[in-house]
Order: C-alpha cells, then structure tokens, then sequence
C-alpha cells in the first residue's frame, strides 16, 4: 500500500483498464465488433455504455474508434460539426488531411487551438438539406470505416431532433448497411431508441443487435470496490455493502460516487463501518447542494408534492388512490402530467413501470432535509 494513496474510485467520466470493472456484456459485444455486426445499446445516462464500448474495443487488437457524439443536436450544421469534432480529436493529421479532402464541398476550414490541436469548421451556408451530409457520411463509410474499425454515436435518439430526421436517417442507414467495419449506436431514452431500431416503419429497423446495459450485478461489484478500499489501507465493515446498494442499486457512477465520499470522509480511521456511512451522503449532499437546491426550486408545488411523495413510498401505481392521497393531488391526470415533466427534466425516469430518481442522492436529500 502506497504511504500516500490516493482515492481509488472513479465517476464521472470514463473509466478504462484497472477502474473499469467488468459486466457480462463485454465479452458479447466484443465478438460482435470483432465480426462487423452493428450494436445498439442502450440504458439510463451515466450507466456506463461509452465505458463498455470502450473497454470492449480494447481487447481487440489492431481495432480503432472513432466517438462521434451527437447529443442534443438540433441542425444538418451541429450533426455535421459534430463528426469534424471527432474526426480532429484523434490528432491525426492524416486522418484530418483525408477528412478536409472528402468534404472539401463543405468548404472546410482547418485551425489549431490553445492547445495546438486541430479544429474544423464547416460552412452552415452548405448544409441545408439532409443529401449534404452525404460527404461526411461517405468518409466515415469508406476512409474511416473497415474490419477493424468501430464507429460510435452516442445520444443517438437526439437524431430525432433534426428536421427532416428520418431522410437523414435513410441516408445513414443506406451507407452503413454495406460497410464491414462496426457502428455502434449509444443511447439513454429507452423509448426513443427502440422506436428507431423496431418501430415498424422505421429507416433503422433490423439494422443492429440490440442491447440494455443495465446495473451491475451485485456481488462482482462489491468485490471489485472492496479490493480499492482494501488497497488503500481502508477496512469496510460487511453490513455496510447492502446499505450501500439499497442506495444506488448497483448504479455504475453513483455507486462509484459513494464510495469515493466514503474514501474522503474517513482518511482519518480508514475505517467505514454502519455508523459513519452519513458522513459519505453528507459529503455529496455539501458537493450537490446547490443543483439540488436549483433543481426543486424549479418545480410547481404539484411537482414537488408527487416528487416528494415518490421519494417518501416509491414510484409504482402512481395514480393509484394511496400515492394520490398521500401526494394531496385529486385527480390522477395531474399526477400524469407532474410525473412526465420530472421525466422530461431527468430527475425521474421510468424502469419497467416504476419511477425511480435519475440521481438517488437527490432523494436523499430530500427525505433528509424533510422537503
């Protein structure tokens, strides 16, 4: 054990190698990428899908990536922006030079920043139909793209955002069905993601394996993260591990969020026992206070009653009479209305029927300070 050590968990941000702590389905997606097949996957945000991908990609030697994330975009110009973006963060310039010929159509422009890396930049004057995109679709197909390539969008749904988005579908469909290398499509609302990859008349039906990345498994987990504890000199008592995941239920970031606190709250002893795991909640609610703090104050008094009445009894049966009485709403439509705009703010999401807070601290919080 190192004199000093220095805090072994990682949230976040996205974890590789020794931090990365393995689940299931990266065995079955690696032989997917290894045999060309696109991959759909899909789960709530933070859950880990880049990391995976990653760490999928990793195993396969002589493979190269490319991330081309596109949340939130809402123009053919921040699409297109998008995949320059990525394209001159690998600092290639090969691979930049190969880029700035095939959409030279674009009228390309080529800059480096304080840091001495390459920016591109596209004329928005150029882009105004989903058939200018082709260029760029055309070198990720062909110049980019081959056995050993994977091609990554992440947020994927936000495709949904563009106008004329099912063209702009058509078009990416058409090219990326007679390629050899991988495209791999990440994205968090489950709805969205199966309505492009099985909605019936969709451009993306059938194009790709689907898969959910969910929680990981307890038990594996649990000894991954009490290996770091133990490595750092840190003694965790066995009662506090089902405490721990009855809070974030396995969650990969929250999970990893906890234990850091746990890590910082106790340099002292080393020690994290039962007893002390509030000193953990009370570093993350000092560190989130002010977006907790932000995020209620946003909501209506009916939002904040069928919130704090989800966090009280849980998210199931939402309309039925008991969560209305106990909320203080009388109608079940309104309750409908409350639980959909918490969707659309992501602090609620729905797992299988069941509301559940996007960030359990959140919740506790709440319940903490008797909102």
């Amino acid at each position: 054990m190192a004199r000093n050590p220095v805090n072994p968990f990682r949230y976040g941000k996205l974890v590789q190698k020794k931090d990365f702590c393995t689940r299931p389905e990266v065995n079955v997606l690696r032989e997917y990428l290894r045999s060309g097949q696109n991959v759909v996957l899909y789960g709530e945000r933070r859950i880990g899908k880049t990391s995976l991908v990653e760490e999928a990609v990793r195993g396969l030697k002589g493979f190269r990536s490319l991330f081309v994330d596109i949340y939130e975009v809402q123009s053919l110009h921040s699409l297109s922006q998008r995949i320059a973006s990525a394209v001159a963060r690998r600092g290639n310039m090969s691979l930049v030079q190969r880029f700035l010929k095939s959409v030279s159509v674009l009228r390309p422009t080529l800059s480096l920043n304080t840091d001495g890396l390459p920016v591109i930049g596209l004329d928005a004057q150029r882009l105004s139909t989903p058939t200018d995109l082709e260029p760029l679709v055309d070198f990720l197909c062909t110049d980019f793209s081959g056995e050993k390539c994977v091609i990554v969008f992440d947020e994927f749904q936000s495709i949904l955002n563009l106008p004329d988005s099912r063209e702009v579908q058509a078009i990416l469909r058409s090219k990326i069905q007679q390629q050899s290398g991988a495209f791999v499509f990440l994205g968090s609302i489950r709805q969205e993601m199966r309505l492009l990859f099985t909605g019936h008349d969709s451009p993306f039906k059938d194009s790709a394996a689907l898969m959910e990345v969910g929680y990981l498994p307890e038990e594996p987990f649990k000894k991954f993260l009490a290996k770091k504890f133990e490595m750092t000199g840190y003694t965790v008592e066995e009662t506090v591990w089902p405490e721990i995941f009855s809070v974030t239920r396995g969650h990969p970031n929250e999970t990893q969020k906890l234990c850091s606190a746990l890590w910082m709250a106790h340099l002292d002893t080393r020690t994290v026992t039962p007893a002390n795991l509030r000193d953990g909640y009370e570093l993350i609610f000092a560190m989130q206070r002010a977006q907790f703090e932000r995020d209620w104050g946003a909501l209506t008094g009916k939002q904040q009653s069928v919130l704090r009445t989800v966090a009280q009894r849980g998210g199931r049966h939402v309309t039925a009479a008991d969560f209305l009485q106990a909320s203080g709403i009388t109608h079940a439509p309104t309750v409908r209305r409350c639980i959909d705009r918490l969707n659309d703010l992501d602090i609620l999401l729905d797992a299988d029927g069941e509301q559940v807070f996007t960030d359990p601290f959140f919740r506790l919080w709440l319940l903490d300070k008797g909102y």
